[in-house]
């Protein structure tokens, strides 16, 4: 299978190189070229555009930061889609907003182009193994065309619906990600002030019902550490929050602990934290160290 890979960051990178480990033919594009040299020295093509990236593709795999990063890679002058042929399926790994996502499907439609959103979870350590969760939205036959490339990134694969459903799913949980972070931060703080043993806390709280992935994820490896160095940017956390009450917003849905945990990100930002690990937002809150 011909693969077009565009967007080469910390996610992007593992998830070339596995499809390219697995003998398909792979194109890359990135805006910062040098990203390329790895794979290319691996076998991998490296176009100047996106649209060379896309030209003959069966399947174009992008994993990039914003809506108006992904809206310009595919629809921008020399972009994916001016160079996808009909038939080739575009799979947009990143996470941006389910509205977005579905004019990108309509405007993919109008040239022969099938799209599908499939968000992934798992982290840059998911990315390497090839085990992410992908949450696939669009239609059943572009889901069956690019099915040989998602199971090589992930591994636990699931179309949940029409396009934007993937992505509309992959916000919520990023909701999930931040309440839950934001709670761990505090209950970190109050911990640490009310005299409380850090590491016998956490024995007991990850085996009690106050448990969750953020306080088994941050506190043993980041919070009690002392270190922000970033598995998932600060930046990025706050870049999907603002798409969770943009998207609560067009829902007319109530997002009030959503909202809170925001602000506490925002605030990690506005002190200069963005790339940071998103466990850094601990910082404005307790004041503790950044060395």
């Amino acid at each position: 299978m011909r693969v077009g890979f565009l967007g080469l960051g910390t996610m992007g990178q593992h998830m070339a190189r596995n499809v390219l480990g697995a003998g398909h033919e792979l194109t890359v594009w990135n805006r910062t070229g040098a990203r390329a040299t790895p794979l290319v020295s691996a076998g991998a093509r490296q176009a100047d555009t996106p649209c060379e990236a896309a030209r003959d593709a069966d399947v174009v795999c992008l994993s990039l930061s914003t809506p108006d990063v992904v809206r310009s890679v595919i629809l921008g002058d020399h972009g994916a889609l001016q160079g996808a042929p009909a038939g080739a399926v575009i799979v947009d790994f990143s996470t941006i907003d389910p509205t977005t996502s579905r004019a990108l499907a309509a405007a993919c439609h109008q040239r022969g182009v099938q799209f599908l959103d499939a968000p992934v979870s798992g982290g840059p350590e998911g990315a390497a193994a090839g085990t992410l969760t992908i949450m696939v939205g669009g239609g059943a036959d572009a889901f069956a065309t690019a099915g040989p490339v998602l199971d090589i990134v992930g591994g636990k694969v699931l179309h949940v619906g029409p396009a934007g459903a993937g992505l509309s799913i992959k916000l919520i949980n990023q909701m999930l990600v931040g309440t839950n972070l934001a709670a761990v931060l505090e209950a970190f703080v109050m911990a640490k002030r009310a005299g409380i043993d850090l590491q016998t806390m956490f024995d007991v709280l990850s085996t009690s019902a106050g448990s969750s992935v953020m306080l088994t994820r941050n506190m043993p490896d980041f919070l009690m550490k002392n270190h922000f160095e970033p598995g998932f940017a600060l930046k990025l956390l706050v870049k999907d929050l603002n798409l969770v009450l943009e998207m609560g917003k067009e829902l007319d849905a109530s997002l009030f602990t959503a909202a809170v945990a925001t602000q506490i990100f925002r605030n990690g930002m506005a002190a200069g934290l963005g790339d940071k690990d998103m466990s850094a937002a601990v910082i404005p809150l307790d004041g503790v160290s950044r060395e």
